[in-house]
């Protein structure tokens, strides 16, 4: 049975900012292929038994879409997360060290870290990770969602003080975002741990389990197109690629 979260009146999760964004994004994207792909577009309609009623429907739920926000334009993480407690990070590591997989140390204790504004890996800011900005403004502006000048440096300040980065992919995230924000050597930080994450066993043991091929794969990402600017298109029907580098996004 799915567990309700604290001051929910009903199981699972409502409103997740990284869904819902990721949501809204392809609910437009289907909405924009109509047009240009009309032909494709009647074939896999058919083929799929979508209807024009469904076209309406997915327009109608991607603009009412919720996107939580308090008065000082942090995005929630999922409803209700702003009643959530905090944690005293620091008074965790005087105590045990590293607290990367601060909800085992919770769990270990009778806690669940369901109950405090905490989170292992990268999750709000996702988006901003897989999607261009001006892409993300877009969708921001069509949610009807408002936000400071600053809010990209105050929302990534306010979750990586509550991000304790127990997965390895979570610092590639950051890597990325805070090298967005114009922190390049907490960007470099980020990544470096990442590269060395299975060399080092920074996860105390999982490696010899098996390395780890996404934080891999994600690393040659971030050298390739975060750091080293190149941004790739398909140009033939073959998937052939052409690359070109533009600098540091």
């Amino acid at each position: 049975m799915p567990r309700s979260y604290p001051n929910a009146k009903t199981a699972g999760l409502t409103d997740n900012t990284y869904t819902n964004l990721l949501v809204a994004w392809l609910l437009g994207t289907l909405q924009q292929l109509q047009a240009p792909f009309a032909k494709n577009w009647a074939q896999a309609a058919q083929a799929s038994d979508w209807q024009a009623a469904d076209t309406k429907l997915a327009k109608a739920v991607q603009q009412h879409l919720a996107i939580p926000v308090n008065r000082d334009g942090i995005l929630g993480q999922f409803a209700g997360y702003f009643k959530l407690p905090t944690l005293d990070f620091d008074a965790y590591r005087k105590q045990y060290g590293d607290i990367s997989r601060l909800d085992r140390i919770l769990k270990a204790a009778g806690k669940t870290p369901d109950a405090y504004q905490v989170a292992k890996q990268a999750d709000t800011l996702m988006a901003w990770y897989l999607l261009p900005q001006a892409t993300m403004q877009h969708l921001l502006k069509g949610l009807g969602v408002k936000l400071p000048p600053d809010y990209f440096a105050q929302n990534l300040q306010f979750y990586l003080d509550r991000t304790t980065h127990g997965s390895t992919l979570s610092r590639i995230v950051y890597a990325a975002l805070t090298l967005m924000a114009g922190r390049s050597d907490q960007s470099w930080q980020f990544y470096h741990q990442a590269l060395f994450s299975d060399y080092w066993d920074i996860q105390g043991g999982t490696t010899a389990e098996g390395i780890h091929l996404g934080v891999m794969g994600a690393t040659l990402n971030v050298a390739t197109q975060v750091y080293g600017g190149a941004t790739c298109a398909a140009r033939s029907r073959q998937s052939r690629r052409t690359c070109r580098i533009t600098g540091p996004s």
